[in-house]
């Protein structure tokens, strides 16, 4: 059998983590939030770009009718 154990932090070490949150993980998240945004931002604009391009006219040549007999 496992038996199980719970640790209880002391509110010191409860600041400090909640500190380290704060000032290293949160800037990271939101640097990471502001870029996925971004990046959706700009796919979004290049769907409609690419949705509301004109189609290319036929460039196709249309030579006369010649008799090469």
């Amino acid at each position: 059998m496992c038996s199980l154990q719970i640790w209880v932090k002391t509110p010191e070490v409860l600041a400090r983590d909640r500190l380290l949150g704060s000032f290293s993980v949160k800037p990271v998240l939101n640097r990471v939030k502001l870029t996925l945004v971004g990046i959706a931002i700009s796919l979004f604009a290049c769907m409609l770009l690419l949705v509301n391009l004109e189609s290319p006219k036929d460039k196709r040549t249309t030579f006369p009718d010649t008799d090469l007999s």
